[in-house]
Parts: structure tokens; C-alpha cells; sequence
């Protein structure tokens, strides 16, 4: 239990609790009125990089900056797809990067964890996957 910094008693107390989440469009600015408060994460698990450009990428990392609580999380990871993806989609966020992402983050107020570019080889879809974390 030294990995997630608490007893056994702890963890299976948290592990107990009700967990609720919601599905939005995180491109898009979003709150919801009983969270005033912000929500502990929010994930971005394959979403941010769909943003048509930087302007609406960034747009997203703060649609998500604002509905965070101090002291919380977002996770993400943006695929970046292949020239034969963008070429059959028409979406091409070749954009994605670890520069544009800790970029974003930190215009947001937030605090890098983790920004890692992870090459895939030998995919006919995407040529990376870039994961990050940041604190509020």
C-alpha cells in the first residue's frame, strides 16, 4: 500500500465508496451548477487531441482547468494519428505535442506531472500516443 500512500483499511474503505461520473463534450466549455465546487479528475482519455486545431485543443485543457477542484487531477491521451489516418478522416492533429500540451496546462494555472510522447511502431492509424497528467 506504500504506492498509493495509505493502509490496507484505508484503501478498502475508499474502494467502498460510491463513484459517479459524467460524460460530456470536453471540446466545448462545460460545467455542471452542483459541482460548483469542481470535481476531484477530470480524464481526457482520447478526447482533447479530436480538438480541429491548437485553438480548440487548448480550449479544451481549459474547458477542464475551470472544473477542477484545488489540489485535483486531470489525466489524458491524445493519439496522434498517421498520415494515411488523416488522409482517409480528414482530421489531422499532427498539432499534438508535449510542447503544446504543458503548454496549455500551465496557461491554465495547472501543474505538470507527467507529459510523455510515446512513439507507436508499425500502426497503419497512429504514429503516437502522448500522455499526461497535471495537478490543479
Amino acid at each position: 500500500m506504500t504506492l498509493v500512500g495509505m493502509s490496507q483499511a484505508e484503501f478498502d474503505t475508499v474502494r467502498r465508496r460510491p463513484w459517479e461520473f459524467h460524460l460530456f463534450d470536453c471540446i466545448a466549455p462545460w460545467s455542471l451548477p452542483e459541482y460548483a465546487n469542481g470535481f476531484d479528475v477530470v480524464t481526457a482519455i482520447g478526447c482533447f487531441g479530436l480538438a480541429q486545431d491548437q485553438v480548440h485543443y487548448a480550449s479544451a485543457f481549459s474547458a477542464a482547468a475551470v472544473n477542477l477542484r484545488q489540489g485535483s487531477r486531470s489525466v489524458g491521451a491524445d493519439w496522434v494519428r498517421s498520415a494515411a489516418f488523416i488522409k482517409r478522416e480528414g482530421h489531422d492533429n499532427s498539432y499534438v505535442s508535449g510542447s503544446l500540451t504543458k503548454r496549455c496546462g500551465a496557461e491554465c494555472g495547472l501543474s505538470l506531472l507527467n507529459c510523455t510522447y510515446v512513439k507507436i511502431q508499425s500502426d497503419p492509424y497512429y504514429d503516437a500516443v502522448l500522455v499526461w497528467a497535471f495537478s490543479a
